[in-house]
C-alpha cells in the first residue's frame, strides 16, 4: 500500500450487525504519517466505510480502533511506540456488547467498556483494507497479510496462540472464522473461508503480502 489511493475491497456483506466480532492481522509499517490529514484521517489498516469503524495507526506510533456513529464518536488505543517500524506485528481488535480489546503481538493493550457495539453498523459501505473509503483517507504504507474476520470475541489466550503460531500459519478451519485473507500467492485476494473475495486497486500483490510504497507512483516493493 503506498499511503495515496492504495487498498483491496472485500464488499459490503461483513461487519454490518456488530454486536461481537474480532479483526485480526499482520501488519509491516514502512512509514508513519507526520501527523493527522482531517478528522480521524490516519493510515488504515481495515475500515468499514469512512463513518463507522477504522483500524489505523499514528504518528505516535498508537493503534487506534475509531468508531463513528452518526455525529458521536469515539476511540480506543494501544498507548504511543506500538509500531516497530519494518518489522512485521500482529494487530487484534476483539469486542462484545459490553467491552473490547486491543492487542499489539499477542500482548492486550487495551481493555475496557468503549465497544464498537454501541455503533450502528453501515450496509451500504465496503470494508476495505489498506485504506478508509473517505475521498481524503489516507493509505497504509507497507504490507499486510493473514486478514481475519470473526462474528466473536476472540479471547486472549486464542489471541496468543494466533501470535505464537505466525504469519504463516493457515487460519481457515477457525471456528466462527467468518472471512480470511491470506494474501500469499502474489496474483488474487482470495476469501479462504467465506465469499468475500478482494478487489485491489493500485496495491500491488507480493508473495506472502500485499505491499504499498507512499505515492500514487505504484512503485511497490517485493518482501
Amino acid at each position: 500500500f503506498d499511503g495515496t489511493g492504495d487498498y483491496v475491497s472485500v464488499g459490503t456483506s461483513l461487519l454490518n450487525t456488530p454486536s461481537s466480532g474480532t479483526i485480526s492481522a499482520w501488519i509491516q509499517v514502512d512509514t508513519l504519517p507526520s501527523s493527522q490529514i482531517g478528522t480521524h484521517l490516519y493510515p488504515a489498516i481495515i475500515a468499514k466505510g469512512d463513518t463507522y469503524l477504522q483500524l489505523v495507526y499514528n504518528e505516535n506510533k498508537r493503534i487506534i480502533a475509531y468508531f463513528f456513529d452518526g455525529g458521536a464518536n469515539s476511540n480506543i488505543h494501544s498507548g504511543d511506540n506500538a509500531i516497530v517500524l519494518n518489522t512485521w506485528q500482529h494487530i487484534v481488535y476483539a469486542w462484545d456488547s459490553s467491552s473490547s480489546q486491543l492487542y499489539v503481538d499477542g500482548v492486550q493493550k487495551y481493555s475496557g467498556s468503549v465497544t464498537w457495539a454501541d455503533v450502528n453498523g453501515a450496509t451500504t459501505q465496503a470494508v476495505t483494507i489498506g485504506e478508509g473509503q473517505n475521498g481524503s483517507a489516507v493509505s497504509h504504507i507497507g504490507n499486510i497479510s493473514s486478514v481475519a474476520v470473526y462474528d466473536t470475541a476472540l479471547t486472549s489466550s486464542q489471541v496468543l496462540t494466533q501470535y505464537d503460531n505466525g504469519i504463516d500459519s493457515d487460519l481457515s478451519s477457525d471456528s466462527n472464522l467468518v472471512s480470511y485473507w491470506k494474501m500469499d500467492n502474489g496474483s488474487t485476494v482470495s476469501d479462504l473461508k467465506g465469499s468475500n473475495n478482494g478487489t485491489v486497486t493500485n496495491a500491488t500483490l507480493v508473495e506472502n503480502a500485499v505491499a504499498f510504497d507512499s505515492t500514487a507512483n505504484n512503485n511497490n516493493g517485493a518482501l
